[in-house]
């Protein structure tokens, strides 16, 4: 028999061909210089012997992209994209390692997969199949399921395989076409919103994912907090005594006041007290432990490791991968915080008994100091808890930080709690109480092994009940509540995993993303990583959240409605049985077409107002968000990317990204997206927002109310008679109808612009819905912008004629540029506020 075996990496694939060969293997080249082939005899417990050929792909063999005459950006509008066909096929740059799973599997009579046991694994284990059954139709296509790399359990994946999951093939599959969807749509809409605004992104991509978006609300909403944040003084007693030359300092029950007048008439009261004398109405002592820890995830590997080794998430996690596949801890992408009964947790305290640090403890826990290790909600049904499974010493640098860190967890897990005696002292005065508390560690068990963890004891006088006593310090102090910080690293880690943002093993690559795009910036704070928003990172936020979407793209919201939607519960709901791929895949489809449309809707319609007139104020004069007035130019709304005048206020009225608030200093070159071709010279940027609100450019539908693309149904009571309707979703659907064969192809024949280049015919709405709808031009009932004949524009209590804005991306005369502000932050970061000098209103 002949085995074909393919593992996700060549370093995999190389561990796994020595412990099956026993380190006797030969070793030919590929085609890629990345991969080797190894081969190998292999014998089985029945004696039974196989030709074994160990190979390895790089990740993903193939790509999942729109049809080719549908990549450039001028081609159709970004709502196309929620309803293209999708193509997945082989990358070009990995045909070598194409050809040469090919080339084997022609001999071959099985392949096993050695991919990583995740749902990511799994659909490139279905990728490498798919390969090999071209080439051999008739191979034999089995899966070997392992969680670390060790002889003993290498052998038994490889003696006992299993099928493939194409449950779980399907959720990545699914989440991929989301993913390719969702993020293309918007990167194309929010790109070319604020090229305008941003000269730097002239001819780079702003990108937008549904993971990465909602991670860069969490850092730019606390970053509010932070720039918001107001000191607010409060007042507060305390007391300390001195007995037998041993301190004890109690709390005041009530914590503080913000009332000065308040706190200082409690105070006089009890000074009024004769002595003042308190008196000790309590005291409770009762035995207490500090929890050793739960098992090891991945996302507490994350959290903890970037709090406490000062490190990264995404080097912790790389270092991890590293370690793993040196075989020298379990698997490290891991949901399970607790260790199956069987597990043989007993023979890895063994393997550290020699180990020059924490030998001794776990010789403790051989001899009897063992306890099983607390179990967690969590169970993913695929990988223990990450833990060590060889012992080694000969680790430097980052790898030994992560090492010792999942070592002595590991032995903190297996020891006992750490045990003390806590007491409870209560003394009152008047009507006020206040509380001393004394600990004394009894048996720090854990805490031996486990220094991450901190317990000190406090040691208090002796006080009997009833006892009083005047005290040595006995004061009205004044404090101040202290400025929030930017988000930490182990923070943001928190708080995406419960909002269900990305899953344990993407995490790490969501929050490295928005840094590789310069939407924020990552800086040490002490020991730990903080990140603080870039202007970019905060204009897009505040632009999305004042177009005034009732679900904010920057918001979990859209990713953890785990009743209604979509992605990282229902990807599970798939590998459960529960849901299918293509249910999953429509319910998420609707959801953000639906947002998209409303969004794109509120912008073209913001940007189609005028800008202000030469020689006038601002109608929003001062505004925090006031935008200015530029010039003419080729944006969405003319007029210098959109007009200008106030941002959220109202005002001049600007969309909103026009709108954005300031933000610390940073640059902003982010320059490349994969998947997207560079856009050279302006024809195509053009083209694309002439396009940019239509459906197609050479489409003939007509327009709803709301100024989308009419879709075209069939109806069941007309004999199939076909009809358009409003395109979004029937909870939020104009009333729009119309007859498909009655439909006047002329009147909506020309391309719609959002702005510049020739109008289309007007669409033909009823009087009756026409009768108090208002020209924006002209201020006239009965009419819309887009038929108006007036050659004077009104604009409040003024007006000017058309010719005094060339809208076609050139300034008029009495136009400004373009100027930037700094202002010092109210924490003390330079802000930078984009804006242009308002020609006034």
């Amino acid at each position: 028999m002949r085995i074909l075996c393919v593992a996700e990496k060549h370093a995999i694939a190389k561990s796994v061909a020595q412990i099956l060969s026993d380190n006797h293997f030969q070793s030919r080249e590929t085609g890629d210089q990345f991969t080797r082939n190894l081969e190998f005899t292999y014998r089985f417990p029945n004696n039974s012997m196989a030709q074994i050929v160990m190979t390895s792909v790089r990740g993903h063999l193939c790509t999942t992209d729109f049809p080719e005459q549908y990549r450039k950006w001028s081609s159709c509008a970004p709502v196309q994209l929620f309803e293209l066909n999708i193509e997945k096929k082989p990358s070009a740059d990995l045909a070598a390692l194409e050809q040469n799973l090919a080339h084997e599997a022609r001999n071959a009579n099985q392949v096993m997969i050695w991919t990583d046991c995740d749902r990511e694994g799994e659909n490139i284990g279905a990728e490498v199949a798919q390969v090999c059954r071209r080439s051999n139709q008739r191979i034999v296509v089995t899966r070997a399921r392992f969680s670390s790399v060790t002889p003993a359990e290498i052998h038994r994946a490889m003696q006992n395989p299993v099928q493939l999951d194409q449950r779980q093939v399907d959720a990545v599959d699914a989440r991929m076409e989301l993913d390719l969807r969702v993020g293309a749509s918007f990167t194309r809409f929010q790109t070319l919103s604020f090229q305008d605004w941003f000269p730097d992104l002239k001819d780079g991509v702003v990108s937008y994912g549904p993971c990465q978006f909602p991670t860069l609300g969490f850092v730019v909403d606390q970053y509010r907090r932070v720039e918001n944040f107001i000191p607010e003084s409060f007042w507060k007693l305390e007391v300390k005594h001195n007995k037998d030359g041993v301190d004890a300092n109690f709390v005041w029950q009530r914590g503080h006041l913000f009332d000065q007048l308040a706190c200082l008439v409690i105070y006089e009261a009890c000074m009024e007290t004769p002595g003042p004398t308190f008196r000790i109405s309590r005291v409770k002592s009762k035995p207490t432990s500090k929890y050793k820890p739960l098992p090891l995830t991945t996302v507490e590997l994350q959290k903890s490791g970037s709090r406490l080794l000062s490190m990264s998430s995404d080097r912790i996690m790389t270092v991890a991968e590293g370690l793993y596949t040196q075989g020298w801890i379990s698997y490290p992408r891991t949901e399970t915080d607790q260790f199956d009964q069987n597990y043989d947790l007993m023979g890895l305290v063994q393997k550290q008994t020699h180990n020059g640090q924490w030998g001794r403890f776990a010789q403790r826990l051989v001899e009897g100091g063992f306890r099983n290790p607390r179990k967690g909600k969590e169970n993913d049904q695929a990988h223990p808890p990450i833990h060590p499974v060889m012992h080694t010493e000969n680790l430097a640098g980052d790898e030994k930080k992560v090492y010792e860190y999942i070592t002595r967890r590991f032995l903190a897990c297996c020891s006992e709690d750490a045990k003390g005696d806590q007491t409870d002292i209560d003394a009152v005065i008047h009507t006020e109480t206040f509380k001393a508390t004394g600990l004394i560690i009894k048996e720090r068990n854990y805490l031996d092994v486990y220094p991450y963890d901190k317990w000190s004891g406090t040691v208090l006088p002796n006080f009997e009940e009833g006892e009083e006593f005047i005290p040595t310090e006995f004061m009205m102090k004044h404090g101040a509540t202290l400025s929030p910080t930017t988000i930490t690293e182990s923070q943001l880690i928190a708080l995406m995993h419960k909002n269900g943002i990305g899953t344990d093993a993407t995490i790490a690559d969501h929050i490295k993303t928005i840094i590789n795009r310069e939407y924020v910036v990552r800086h040490k704070q002490g020991n730990e990583f903080q990140f603080t928003p870039s202007t970019l990172g905060i204009a897009l936020v505040e632009g999305y959240d004042n177009i005034g979407l009732d679900m904010s793209l920057s918001k979990p919201f859209l990713r953890s409605q785990a009743s209604l939607f979509y992605l990282e519960r229902n990807l599970a709901l798939i590998c459960l049985g529960t849901k299918t791929k293509q249910q999953v895949v429509e319910d998420g489809i609707e959801m953000y077409r639906n947002v998209f449309e409303i969004a794109l809707t509120r912008y073209l319609r913001d940007a189609q107002r005028p800008p202000p007139g030469p020689g006038q104020e601002p109608r929003n004069h001062g505004a925090r968000n006031a935008g200015g007035g530029g010039g003419g130019g080729s944006g969405f709304g003319g007029g210098g990317g959109g007009g200008g005048g106030g941002g959220a206020g109202g005002g001049g009225g600007s969309n909103g990204f026009q709108s954005f608030a300031p933000k610390p200093t940073a640059p902003i070159v982010n320059q490349q997206q994969q998947g997207f071709p560079s856009r050279q010279g302006g024809a195509v940027m053009n083209a694309f927002r002439e396009n940019l609100g239509s459906g197609n450019s050479t489409d003939s539908k007509p327009r709803c109310a709301c100024g989308l693309v009419a879709k075209e149904v069939a109806s069941s009571k007309n004999n199939g008679r076909l009809f358009f309707t409003c395109s979004k979703h029937q909870s939020i659907a104009c009333k729009f109808f119309a007859w498909a064969d009655e439909v006047n192809p002329a009147a909506n024949s020309g391309p719609w612009t959002a702005g510049g280049g020739q109008p289309q015919a007007p669409q033909q709405y009823s009087a009756a819905f026409m009768s108090d709808k208002q020209c924006f031009k002209c201020q006239q009932m009965g009419h819309f912008s887009s038929s108006c004949t007036s050659t004077v524009t009104s604009y409040g209590n003024n007006s000017y004629s058309k010719s005094s804005t060339n809208r076609s991306g050139s300034s008029s005369k009495g136009s400004s540029s373009k100027s930037t502000t700094k202002r010092a932050s109210k924490s003390g970061i330079t802000a930078v506020r984009i804006s242009k000098k308002s020609r006034p209103t």
